[in-house]
């Protein structure tokens, strides 16, 4: 046996999720797929795998993939050397010629500073993410764990996947730009926000700059689900400005509610200026009352 044959091996039988998988659904497949320059490969190139469509399982070596079939899975450790997936898929998937789906998970969670930053930023030919792509996320919040990681997937419909971005494990101070644009203009998606969506019930102290700046914004066609942002977080009328700034903006779909622990947010502060968190979002059940800096 090979050894990346025993490796992958392993991983199945562990009991580890299944590899994250790119299956090419309708049209031509590209000829290669290329990951973006802003990532800077494996730390240990030997430790991660590819099979691009022929039930081969390679090593790292490029950050261009030659396919050889309708899908490409990913197995081992793919995390740089800063432990982060930084911009890995970057436009690596764009409408056009084919469209495609995300399957499985990563094998490994990454809580650097930018973990997630851009990963799957502008892959608009995805039309539906079917499993978390991401494994638990635990610890400290770091800067820019969730930096534009969806942002511009406006080909994905359909709903989210269960414990997608379920950051409920998350203790500690908030962290600047944690959540900054992670699904903006995610227009496509329906449906319910899955349960811990973006939880950060399990942080203390004051929010951090632009942590849900422009989160969700431009998610039309999202229904409903609720967003907690945790009761120890100490939010007042004028340190919510930047936070939350646009996070909701043109969900017009949208009939949840941002939760501050127990209290819908919006009934117990008023931003000291006008911030449009949820400007556009008239299918909340009380738009019409909400403060006019809200939105």
């Amino acid at each position: 046996m090979s050894a990346a044959a025993g490796i992958i091996g392993q991983h199945h039988a562990t009991g580890g999720a299944r590899p994250f998988t790119v299956t090419f659904a309708t049209g031509t497949p590209p000829a290669t797929v290329v990951l973006h320059a802003d990532y800077t490969g494996p730390a240990v190139p030997a430790a991660a795998f590819y099979d691009a469509g022929d039930g081969v399982w390679t090593a790292y070596t490029s950050t261009t993939i030659t396919m050889q079939g309708s899908y490409l899975r990913f197995a081992g450790d793919w995390r740089t050397a800063a432990g982060t997936y930084q911009a890995m898929f970057k436009n690596a998937f764009l409408a056009g010629t084919y469209t495609c789906h995300f399957s499985g998970t990563l094998k490994y969670a990454a809580t650097t500073a930018n973990a997630y930053r851009e990963i799957f930023y502008g892959c608009t030919a995805v039309v539906a993410i079917l499993d978390n792509p991401f494994q638990p996320i635990a610890g400290a919040p770091a800067i820019g764990m969730f930096y534009w990681t969806c942002s511009n997937m406006s080909g994905v419909t359909g709903a989210l996947p269960a414990g997608f971005m379920d950051t409920s494990g998350l203790t500690g101070a908030p962290a600047d730009y944690m959540f900054y644009r992670a699904c903006y203009n995610m227009s496509g998606v329906t449906g319910a926000l899955p349960a811990g969506f973006l939880d950060t019930s399990g942080l203390t102290g004051a929010p951090a700059t632009y942590m849900f700046n422009s989160t969700c914004r431009s998610m039309s066609s999202l229904q409903s689900g609720d967003i907690v942002l945790g009761a120890g977080i100490r939010l007042t009328h004028a340190n919510i400005v930047g936070p939350l700034k646009q996070a909701m903006l043109g969900a017009a779909a949208w009939a949840g509610q941002m939760y501050w622990g127990a209290d819908v947010i919006h009934t117990v502060l008023t931003p000291a200026s006008d911030i449009d968190t949820f400007s556009g979002c008239v299918s909340m059940p009380d738009y019409g009352t909400i403060a006019a800096n809200w939105k």
